[in-house]
């Protein structure tokens, strides 16, 4: 049994060690009920419990949900509120993510989101190892700044997957050369980045550099 506590321990003690010495960073933050105002403060994100910690020299630090916050930028990183798409396959982990801020990997006329979550494996049934195994995911999602509405676009998949695809040219329709590279399967998590900012820039698109992910 002591044994067991001890594993316990080790497994989360780099996670409580994380925790401890996140500090806060200079950013800035937009409440969704006055998206004019933009609040600089000293910020950290906590994302396990989805709280968005606000310290400032007027007031004691707040904590600011999903539903309460539009946008935030922490230090380098910038994250978006976003909601109501489907997360997981499984029954015990799969559902509707209902508000949750999600990092931006490129912003502008198109917003690419990168949303990480956790599925729960098959539970183990021998008991020298109890409990349940967990499978860190993710999902790409696509927003217009004009629109709440997300695009989830489908990642791991093959060739020529029909909702990557439909969910990607949609967004991309004012660029016929990206919308071809789409329908000719060139585009996968790997490049995806980099057409998004050929698209917000305006500019050609640019193969990524030894990339796996497009055909020759």
């Amino acid at each position: 049994m002591m044994k067991l506590y001890c594993f316990f321990f080790l497994l989360l003690l780099p996670q409580a060690l994380r925790a401890q010495f996140t500090r806060f960073e200079s950013g800035t933050y937009i409440l969704g009920k006055d998206p004019r105002i933009s609040y600089p403060a000293q910020l950290k994100l906590q994302e396990k419990k989805q709280l968005l910690l606000v310290r400032n020299p007027e007031v004691k630090t707040l904590e600011l949900t999903p539903e309460e916050v539009s946008y935030a930028r922490i230090g380098k990183q910038a994250y978006l509120t976003a909601g109501s798409f489907n997360i997981g396959t499984k029954l015990l982990t799969g559902g509707i993510v209902t508000r949750a801020f999600v990092p931006v990997l490129d912003s502008g006329c198109i917003m690419l989101m990168r949303y990480e979550y956790k599925e729960r494996d098959e539970v183990m049934t021998d008991p020298k190892y109890p409990g349940a195994s967990f499978t860190r995911r993710h999902m790409y999602l696509l927003q217009s700044p004009a629109s709440y509405a997300v695009t989830v676009l489908p990642v791991g998949t093959q060739w020529g997957n029909s909702r990557f695809q439909e969910g990607l040219s949609l967004h991309l329709a004012s660029r016929p050369d990206l919308v071809e590279l789409v329908q000719q399967s060139r585009i996968t998590e790997n490049n995806l980045r980099a057409v998004i900012q050929a698209f917000n820039s305006n500019q050609p698109y640019q193969p990524v550099p030894n990339s796996t992910s497009s055909r020759p």
